[in-house]
Order: structure tokens, then C-alpha cells, then sequence
């Protein structure tokens, strides 16, 4: 056993600094952006529209409930919009908004009329969806009901995410608590940063978590490794166990932690390459949490890792 791995281990971490294609999971989802906006924004004036005209076609306690639920998953929507900008998270949850005002609306037009049927396909359509992601949230949080505790001597492999203004998002933040509370029961454990540039190429979300752990949560340096390369969850996991083997630390136990809705992803993907890899979860901010597990469930469908 090393008397200070860290020190060992920066000798790993002067790897060619050249990278792969950045074309990666954030940046298929940069092209989605415009199809999320133009869906919320068709959708909003969808619900506007026949929350209007069944206005008075429904008597007042229904008609405020299906409007409020439809106005609360458009406020959901502009609020994600504010903080965190446009995601593929927005599509689920701006389609979920057509039930109650599908519903509304069916009562507006006359029986058997094209507008009504389309009310009621859609209706069903975007309920089906909403329960769809139910179902598919129930799933993810099975993966983190028990976490188990690490080893007094693990590796917590803090997985990275975007960096604003010198500093992670608070998602990431969190991520980063956690480690480090973790680190505060056991100080033997190591903790390993990773995430390599983003994509202007001015930032590395590594060197930004670590500085963030340092000077938020007085976590020394030197227990910290900084794997500044990866650009997606899987070379996440790779990288950092690669770095680790080189080092001679591949006898501890790894845990991963990452946000409660990703760590289903991320164990799927880390067990691949070591079954004893463990997950541990950190919250994810409340102005973003639905759409954070709807692009989760997105994104874990189209990656083949239902």
C-alpha cells in the first residue's frame, strides 16, 4: 500500500491530453434543444388554446382542475427553462400538459367531431407517456433505496456534469457533499473527480470539482484524484478504474456517487467493468428534478440500457 497514493498516482494523470470525438451524449443533446423549445412551445399554446374554449362548456371545479394540473407541468417546464436551459427532459413533461387540457377540451367541440377524437387519442396518448415515466422512476430509485455503505478505505468516484461560471452546477455540487461527508467518516478514503473539458475547451469539470471540494467542504488535496479526461459516464468508470489499476489501488472498493436519478445508469454501466463497483446518491435540485429523470429515462432508452 502506497504512504501517499495520491502523490502516486498524479504520475498517471499526465496522460496525452489529446481526446476523443466531443461528439458525446451532451452534444447529441445540444441538437434536441430546438425540438424541446418548439414542443413546449406547441404544446403551452395547445393547452392555452383549448383551456379557453372549454372554458365555459365545463362547470368551474372541473375546469380549474384540469387547468391548474396543466398549468402547474407548464410552470415546471418555464422553470427548468430559467435555470437550466432547454433540455430533451422538456419533452415528456411539456406532452404530459395535453391530458388535463385534452380533457378539457374533448368537452368543447362537438360529439364525435374530428377535434373531438383528437382530444381523446391524445389524451390517452400523453397519459400512457406519464405513466410510462412512472413506471420507469420506480425502477431507478429501486437501484438506491439500500445504498451500501463503502469500505473505511473506498474510492469514491465523484461522476462530473456541467461547470458555470468557474464552478459545477449544483447538481454536481451536491454529488461533491456527499463524497465529501463521506470522506469526513472515513478520512482513509480517496475521492476522484472525474470529467475532462467541456465544450468551449476553457474548463475541465475535474479540476473545477476539486478546487469546489477544497475550498467548500476543506477536503485536503491530498486526498483528492483529478481524472480530467472523460467525456460521457462510461469513460467516467473507465478511466478512473484505469487510473486507479495503475496506481496499485485496484484492491479497494469503488463507489460510485452520482445524482439519485443517474445511478441507475451509471452502476449498469460501471458493473460491466468491475462487478463490486457500489453507488451511493446525492439529491438533485427541485427547480430541475422532473426533467433530470425524464431525460434519464430518454436518454437510458436509447442507449440500450433498459
Amino acid at each position: 500500500m502506497f504512504q501517499n497514493p495520491v502523490a502516486e498516482i498524479r504520475g498517471f494523470q499526465r496522460m496525452s491530453e489529446e481526446t476523443t470525438d466531443t461528439g458525446t451524449l451532451q452534444a447529441g443533446e445540444r441538437k434536441l434543444r430546438s425540438a424541446a423549445l418548439a414542443t413546449f412551445a406547441i404544446c403551452a399554446a395547445l393547452d392555452v388554446y383549448l383551456l379557453s374554449v372549454s372554458a365555459s362548456r365545463l362547470s368551474l371545479v372541473p375546469w380549474l382542475l384540469l387547468a391548474i394540473t396543466s398549468i402547474v407541468m407548464v410552470g415546471l417546464n418555464i422553470r427548468c427553462l430559467v435555470t437550466s436551459g432547454p433540455t430533451m427532459g422538456m419533452i415528456p413533461v411539456a406532452l404530459t400538459s395535453l391530458t388535463p387540457a385534452c380533457l378539457a377540451g374533448s368537452n368543447a367541440f362537438t360529439r364525435f367531431s374530428g377535434p373531438w377524437w383528437t382530444c381523446i387519442v391524445v389524451s390517452a396518448l400523453t397519459f400512457l407517456i406519464c405513466a410510462y415515466m412512472v413506471c420507469w422512476f420506480r425502477r431507478l430509485e429501486s437501484v438506491y433505496q439500500k445504498p451500501a455503505d463503502p469500505d473505511e478505505d473506498a474510492v469514491l468516484v465523484v461522476l462530473g456534469g456541467p461547470v458555470r461560471n468557474g464552478e459545477p452546477t449544483l447538481t454536481v455540487q451536491n454529488r461533491l457533499a456527499v463524497a465529501a461527508s463521506l470522506w469526513r467518516e472515513a478520512p482513509q478514503r480517496l475521492i476522484v473527480t472525474t470529467g475532462g473539458p467541456d465544450t468551449t475547451g476553457t474548463t475541465n469539470e475535474a479540476e473545477s470539482m476539486r478546487t469546489w471540494l477544497v475550498n467548500h467542504e476543506g477536503v485536503p488535496e491530498d486526498v483528492i484524484l483529478v481524472e480530467p479526461r472523460a467525456l460521457n459516464t462510461t469513460q467516467n468508470i473507465a478511466y478512473s478504474l484505469k487510473m486507479l489499476s495503475e496506481a496499485g489501488l485496484s484492491n479497494r472498493q469503488v463507489c460510485v456517487v452520482t445524482s439519485d436519478y443517474h445511478l441507475y445508469r451509471a452502476l449498469t454501466i460501471a458493473r460491466r467493468q468491475d462487478p463490486t463497483i457500489i453507488g451511493m446518491p446525492a439529491s438533485v435540485p427541485s427547480e430541475s428534478a422532473i426533467q433530470q429523470w425524464c431525460r434519464e429515462v430518454i436518454v437510458i432508452l436509447t442507449t440500450g440500457l433498459a
